[in-house]
């Protein structure tokens, strides 16, 4: 095979899926989940993300709880002489080499960061790295505040002996943050999630009454409630609350079909950044008012709850993208095995193909094979769709085309009833928005003659040595669409030593320049005539030099396929 056939390797290699440790997640929040014991939490996040990453550096920074401008090192590793306590944050990653800083946070409060030094190889972190990392950071979060929490709150029960009654409040609100934090799972929904919240505060705060709202992309959605009709609530009402980030008290000048409908109370369902809805609910069954506490426990409770939320998204995010590309990848074997492993060679002629694949597997195909001494077979196809089920189509096709070819070798079936027949087979196979379009030849190597058939593909471009050119376009409608009630039309054109025959997919004529013009056949054809003296591969490689050259960069959106066939002069 000609040496150009290596591009065609080596760009099916930019389509293979990169790996993502969900497991890895799943078990560190197991990990974090199951302690309380902030010195083994810290050093279970720095060996994760140590390990996982090859990191030469690590630490775990948090603020003073009582200056809240000092920063403390936490935990750390590889950062000899540092300070445990400093205010320039900026000059503290200069000094140790620290080049990523990672949120830290819960709900709207950031307790610090996760500094990270370079990977050991200096390969910058993959798109699925960080989001790795932003999911650890979402459960150290989680895991270091309950931690800083309860050694807050032993702190005040050995100094504040006095406030034992409140104490033992806060105790009994953290083991319910606790408990909640163990019992969220990814594998859960977003309402079994809220089940359980909505439970363990109807326990604690024993309120009436409540509603949960949710956001939609239009309005709010009830996700459940308990003795609260939410029918008359007021969209504009309940968008004022989605954009509050805290807990507070409703007053009826301010919401009054809200307070109408029994809700007194909002208590903000929010990550980091992102506003998921707002419970709202009424007062206590004792008539007892809320406190400030009560106020930060359903805060907090509320915030970890759609945390939760947020994570069994990303989680089916991941999942569902980790099908993407276990599919993507059975698409590229399947279609790696189609395309010729090699291509035949001849004093009479010369060939060499290449395929450049988008981002995602598409349906591109071609063939090249002698079907006997006497005679060449050439097809290039372009199947609607992407991923396996082109690729199948495409097996399918080429399966098809190996089996009529021995008919037509053996004069028991023209080209023409082969085309009809793999058409009618095509459109009892597949549904009405599959359909291929096709283009096959076979070129006679001792009378020097091309017999060709289009089914609605791109037309191959023939540059004879004269200068003169054409576009075949003779034989019928797209394969798969309707049944054959008249005979594809072939054509046979004879050829004259140094003719060349280009065959391409519509990845070549519409590519696309960042002002938005197509590549176009114009372009194609002059690029052929300047190469026309030039060997199959070097007009192969001219054609992609030019189409990389037209895009902007990594903004190709679909297949290139392309065959060059020569008569030796």
């Amino acid at each position: 095979m000609p040496e150009d056939d290596s591009l065609h390797a080596q760009s099916l290699e930019r389509i293979k899926p990169q790996d993502f440790d969900y497991n890895s997640l799943l078990e560190s929040s197991k990990i974090l989940n199951s302690s309380l014991d902030l010195e083994f939490i810290l050093s279970h996040i720095l060996r994760t993300v140590m390990g996982k990453f090859m990191l030469l550096k690590a630490c775990i920074i948090t603020f003073s709880e009582s200056d809240q401008s000092v920063f403390e090192l936490a935990a750390s590793r590889g950062l000899h002489g540092a300070k445990k306590q400093f205010t320039n944050l900026e000059l503290f990653q200069q000094q140790h080499d620290i080049h990523a800083l990672i949120d830290l946070s819960i709900g709207n409060k950031r307790i610090g960061y996760i500094g990270l030094s370079d990977k050991f190889n200096r390969q910058p972190f993959k798109s699925a790295e960080s989001e790795f990392l932003e999911s650890l950071a979402s459960l150290a979060a989680s895991a270091i505040e309950n931690a800083l929490f309860l050694n807050q709150l032993n702190e005040q029960k050995a100094h504040l002996k006095q406030v034992n009654e409140s104490l033992q409040q806060k105790i009994l609100q953290f083991n319910t943050l606790f408990e909640l934090t163990q019992r969220y799972r990814v594998d859960q929904t977003k309402e079994d999630i809220l089940q359980i919240l909505m439970h363990a505060l109807m326990l604690q705060m024993n309120f009436k009454s409540y509603v949960v709202l949710l956001r939609n992309e239009m309005n709010f959605d009830v996700a459940m409630a308990k003795d609260i009709k939410s029918d008359h609530l007021e969209a504009k009402e309940i968008g004022i609350i989605f954009s509050s980030s805290f807990a507070h008290e409703l007053k009826w000048e301010e919401f009054p079909s809200i307070t109408a409908a029994g809700c007194y109370h909002a208590i903000p369902l929010r990550t980091t950044s992102t506003s998921l809805g707002v419970i709202l609910f009424g007062e206590r069954r004792t008539e007892e008012p809320f406190t400030e506490t009560d106020y930060e426990f359903m805060f907090l409770a509320a915030a970890q709850a759609a945390g939760a939320i947020e994570q069994v998204r990303l989680f089916k995010d991941a999942l569902e993208k980790q099908a993407i590309e276990k599919e993507l990848a059975l698409a590229y074997e399947i279609q790696t095995n189609l395309f010729p492993k090699s291509l035949p060679k001849s004093s009479i002629y010369e060939i060499d193909a290449t395929n450049f694949p988008s981002l995602h597997v598409g349906g591109d195909y071609y063939d090249v094979f002698e079907v006997d001494d006497r005679l060449l077979f050439l097809a290039i196809a372009d199947v609607t769709g992407k991923g396996v089920p082109a690729s199948l189509i495409m097996s399918n096709l080429q399966a098809l085309i190996k089996a009529y070819i021995e008919m037509v070798r053996a004069g028991a079936m023209s080209i023409n009833d082969m085309v009809g027949k793999i058409n009618d087979i095509i459109y009892g196979n597949t549904t009405i928005d599959k359909f291929i379009s096709f283009f096959c030849c076979l070129i006679d190597k001792e009378k020097l003659s091309l017999t060709y058939i289009n089914a609605g593909h791109n037309p191959p471009i023939l540059l004879r040595t004269d200068g003169s050119l054409s576009q075949l376009q003779t034989g019928g409608i797209v394969l798969g669409v309707l049944p054959s009630t008249s005979p594809y039309e072939s054509e046979t054109l004879a050829l004259q030593k140094g003719d060349m025959l280009f065959l391409y997919t519509d990845g070549v004529t519409e590519a696309m320049s960042k002002e938005h013009e197509e590549f176009g056949e114009n372009r194609l054809i002059q690029i052929l005539k300047n190469a026309q003296g030039n060997s199959c591969p070097s007009i192969l490689s001219e054609v992609t030099r030019a189409i990389d050259n037209f895009e902007p960069p990594g903004e190709h959106h679909d297949d290139v396929t392309m065959i060059c066939f020569k008569v030796t002069p």
